[in-house]
Protein backbone atom coordinates (compact mmCIF):
# COMPACT_ATOMS: atom_id res chain seq x y z
CA UNK A 1 0.00 0.00 0.00
CA UNK A 2 1.36 3.40 -0.92
CA UNK A 3 1.39 6.33 1.53
CA UNK A 4 -1.21 9.01 0.91
CA UNK A 5 0.52 12.17 -0.22
CA UNK A 6 -1.25 15.51 -0.67
CA UNK A 7 -1.16 17.60 -3.81
CA UNK A 8 1.74 19.60 -2.30
CA UNK A 9 3.79 16.39 -2.08
CA UNK A 10 3.71 16.23 1.72
CA UNK A 11 2.34 13.74 4.20
CA UNK A 12 -0.03 15.39 6.70
CA UNK A 13 -0.98 14.27 10.21
CA UNK A 14 -4.42 13.07 9.08
CA UNK A 15 -2.69 10.73 6.63
CA UNK A 16 -0.64 8.95 9.30
CA UNK A 17 -1.66 5.52 10.58
CA UNK A 18 -1.19 4.60 14.24
CA UNK A 19 1.55 2.00 14.68
CA UNK A 20 2.96 2.42 11.17
CA UNK A 21 6.61 3.51 11.03
CA UNK A 22 7.59 6.48 8.86
CA UNK A 23 11.11 7.32 7.75
CA UNK A 24 11.65 11.00 8.51
CA UNK A 25 15.33 11.09 7.66
CA UNK A 26 17.96 12.18 10.14
CA UNK A 27 19.60 15.32 11.45
CA UNK A 28 22.81 15.81 13.38
CA UNK A 29 22.25 18.28 16.21
CA UNK A 30 25.22 20.35 17.33
CA UNK A 31 26.11 21.28 20.90
CA UNK A 32 25.28 24.92 20.15
CA UNK A 33 21.84 23.94 18.81
CA UNK A 34 21.11 21.86 21.93
CA UNK A 35 22.13 24.70 24.24
CA UNK A 36 20.20 27.25 22.17
CA UNK A 37 17.02 25.16 22.18
CA UNK A 38 17.39 24.40 25.89
CA UNK A 39 17.96 28.07 26.70
CA UNK A 40 14.83 29.08 24.80
CA UNK A 41 12.44 26.28 25.78
CA UNK A 42 13.70 24.33 28.83
CA UNK A 43 16.56 26.14 30.57
CA UNK A 44 17.49 23.41 33.05
CA UNK A 45 21.19 22.83 33.76
CA UNK A 46 21.16 19.47 31.97
CA UNK A 47 20.09 21.26 28.76
CA UNK A 48 22.29 24.35 28.90
CA UNK A 49 25.40 23.36 30.88
CA UNK A 50 27.72 20.73 29.41
CA UNK A 51 29.32 19.88 32.78
CA UNK A 52 25.96 19.55 34.55
CA UNK A 53 24.71 17.35 31.71
CA UNK A 54 27.61 14.92 32.25
CA UNK A 55 26.21 14.14 35.72
CA UNK A 56 22.80 13.04 34.37
CA UNK A 57 21.55 9.59 33.37
CA UNK A 58 22.18 10.47 29.71
CA UNK A 59 25.77 11.50 30.41
CA UNK A 60 25.88 14.63 28.28
CA UNK A 61 23.95 17.21 26.33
Amino acid sequence: MQDKVSSDGKLHHEDLEIGKPYDCGSKTVTKDEIIGFGSAWDPQPLHVDEEAAKLTLVGGL
